[in-house]
């Protein structure tokens, strides 16, 4: 558990998969989010975007996050690969004011000081967080064959 901590800490892109209408999946790259001692994960996205639609109907999401590391790599022909996959439910949080301050600042302070300046305002009107409450999670290290390609 303290590799997938440590894994998690130094990662912050994933896949987030949502599910549409008749349970088709529908794969987006996410930049997450996470706070030292909460188990959740956050995600901020627009508001009206085909993810949240899909959540809004069906909560079980998965986020994956892989980590290919090659410069490593334990012998010839072999990739390293560190990969998680979290799966859980998410809800939609759609009052970005109420967000505690603290969450705020993680998931905004590149983009609006303050939850009162006038960029949260924009950001009020167009924007959701996503909060993710892992159910399940696996976690995997090893090593892969990597394909290469014959020059022709």
């Amino acid at each position: 558990m303290e590799r997938l901590q440590r894994f998690l800490q130094g990662s912050v892109h994933g896949k987030l998969v949502s599910f549409r209408e008749g349970r088709a999946p529908h794969v987006v790259m996410v930049r997450f989010y996470r706070r030292p001692s909460d188990p959740s994960l956050y995600i901020r996205t627009l508001r009206h975007s085909v993810k949240v639609r899909n959540i809004r109907r069906y909560p079980q999401v998965t986020l994956i996050v892989d980590q290919v590391d090659q410069e490593t790599a334990p012998e010839p022909g072999f990739i390293r690969i560190e990969s998680a996959i979290i799966e859980g439910e998410c809800e939609v949080i759609e009052s970005i004011a109420d967000l505690p301050e603290d969450l705020f600042a993680l998931l905004f302070s590149e983009v609006a000081t303050t939850p009162d300046s006038p960029q949260a305002a924009q950001l009020k009107a167009s924007r959701v967080v996503l909060k993710i409450t892992p159910q399940r999670v696996r976690y995997q290290r090893g090593k892969i064959r990597e394909e290469i390609e014959e020059k022709q």
